[in-house]
């Protein structure tokens, strides 16, 4: 339900972003606020406090963005702060870049081996994804000591297990 609810939120800044021409720097704007929020513990404590009344949070938004992000983007905390969704805001940023990083041809993937790899066995994997795929890959990668051997590659909802 929850992630319904994400992508719909996500989709909805993107189209607005998208009617006003500027998709890329609303997407510069939420990676820094989504930074901000996620290394500012006060930050990150704000929006998911219930103590907090809404007038009140909605006056700190002002205060602390406005002037300083996109009219569309400061509208759109207030809207979340509205409708009693700013506890979402991370996952919500989250996925508005995964989204209007598809729409681009670009997905973000996750690669977990056994052991750390080297930059030809990585460049080989990600190529491989990326002909399988079709899109440009922003790679991650892992080591998880629960496999025996191979790798695993998790992409939006799918995996790719070539494990052991």
């Amino acid at each position: 339900m929850q992630t319904k609810i994400i992508r719909r939120y996500s989709t909805a800044l993107y189209k607005s972003a998208s009617e006003a021409h500027n998709e890329d720097l609303l997407s510069d704007e939420v990676s820094s606020l989504l930074k901000l929020i996620e290394e500012s513990r006060d930050l990150s404590l704000f929006f998911d406090s219930p103590i907090i009344r809404r007038d009140k949070k909605l006056a700190t938004v002002d205060a602390l963005f406005s002037g300083k992000v996109a009219p569309v983007l400061l509208n759109f905390i207030k809207m979340l702060i509205e409708n009693k969704r700013e506890t979402l805001i991370r996952e919500i940023l989250h996925d508005f870049i995964d989204y209007k990083n598809e729409k681009d041809g670009i997905i973000r993937i996750v690669i977990s081996t056994v052991i750390e790899l080297n930059d030809d066995e990585k460049k080989t994997i990600v190529d491989k994804i990326q002909e399988q795929t079709g899109f440009k890959c922003i790679p991650e990668f892992k080591t998880d000591p629960g496999l025996i051997g191979g790798f695993t590659v998790f992409y939006k909802d799918e995996v790719i297990d070539a494990s052991v």
